[in-house]
C-alpha cells in the first residue's frame, strides 16, 4: 500500500477520493497521486458503477464503497474521503 499523502493546509477544499472523472460516463480520467483512489489502486479508464458521481464528494473523514469495472470485471473498494485542496479564484 502506498503511503498516505499529508493533508495539505489550504483554505478552500472539498472531501473527495482524489480522482477526475467524466461526469457523463462515470469513467475515471485522472488520479491524484497519494490520495485514497491512488492508494487503493484505481486506474485511469476504470468505470464507476456506484455510488452516483455526485455522491463521491462528501465530508472529509467519511467513507464510501466505490463499485467500479475494469476490463469487464466488477470490483469494490471502501475509501475514506480526504481533504482535496482547490485554488482560490484570482477574481
Amino acid at each position: 500500500e502506498k503511503p498516505k499523502k499529508k493533508a495539505p493546509d489550504c483554505k478552500y477544499y472539498f472531501g473527495g477520493i482524489g480522482i477526475q472523472h467524466d461526469e457523463s460516463t462515470g469513467m475515471i480520467i485522472g488520479i491524484y497521486d497519494g490520495y485514497a483512489a491512488d492508494r487503493a489502486g484505481l486506474k485511469r479508464g476504470d468505470l464507476i458503477i456506484s455510488p452516483a458521481i455526485y455522491e463521491i464528494r462528501g465530508l472529509v473523514g467519511t467513507s464510501l464503497t466505490l463499485v467500479y469495472q475494469r476490463d469487464g470485471v466488477t470490483s469494490d473498494v471502501i475509501l475514506t474521503r480526504e481533504k482535496i485542496c482547490i485554488k482560490r479564484p484570482e477574481r
